[in-house]
């Protein structure tokens, strides 16, 4: 559980529950609670990180999220959306993991009614343009691939070592929007002293 503050989100609310050997049987089990002004979203994971005898896991997951963009500057509206899918993941070695998702989600566009009264806003106008064209509710399909490279020392607070990863996101033919996204992460860790209590981090996406 844990309470922030954050100028763009105010009060920042959250609580996790996760078990990883749930009742005995060696799959995870997680649910977790996320509100603020920007953000309310219920998730909940479910994985057996062994599916098959040679490491290959299975998961599935579902959200419910209500997103506020406006009230942190990022857009002059809301959506609402709900979801759920199901990911295998695949060890390549000790250290590299290729994972692949399939997943499927209802959204809601919500214009900010208060502004488009205004007509003034040339963002709005953009919103309520795209509105008028495509609808403000949408079904979507998208299937995921990912691979991560995990060589830090720790997962927790590590010194030393490098983690990486990528994904490649697509819409399938028939879904409401048409997307792809690709993303690159990385973070590298360097002991200053003998001792590792002095690192210098470099992160980038």
């Amino acid at each position: 559980a844990s309470v922030g503050f954050a100028q763009n989100e105010g009060i920042i609310l959250q609580l996790g529950v996760s078990q990883d050997n749930f009742l005995g049987t060696g799959k995870s089990v997680a649910f977790n609670i996320s509100n603020s002004s920007t953000l309310t979203e219920y998730s909940f994971n479910y994985l057996d990180p062994y599916f098959t005898v040679d490491g290959v896991s299975r998961g599935y997951n579902f959200y419910y999220r209500e997103e506020n963009y406006d009230e942190d500057d990022r857009g002059d509206y809301n959506t609402d959306g709900i979801g759920g899918g199901i990911t295998f993941g695949y060890p390549i070695d000790d250290f590299q993991r290729l994972s692949f998702s399939g997943d499927i989600e209802f959204l809601r566009l919500k214009p900010n009614d208060e502004l488009n009264a205004s007509g003034d806003n040339d963002a709005v106008n953009v919103i309520k343009a795209y509105v008028d064209n495509n609808g403000d509710e949408y079904i979507n399909a998208k299937i995921t691939a990912g691979w991560s490279d995990n060589r830090l020392n720790r997962a927790i607070f590590p010194t030393r070592g490098r983690s990486q990863g990528a994904t490649f996101e697509v819409s399938l033919p028939g879904s409401d929007l048409q997307y792809y996204r690709a993303q690159y992460n990385n973070r590298f860790y360097w002991p200053l002293n003998d001792d590792e209590t002095w690192v210098a981090a470099l992160r980038g996406r």
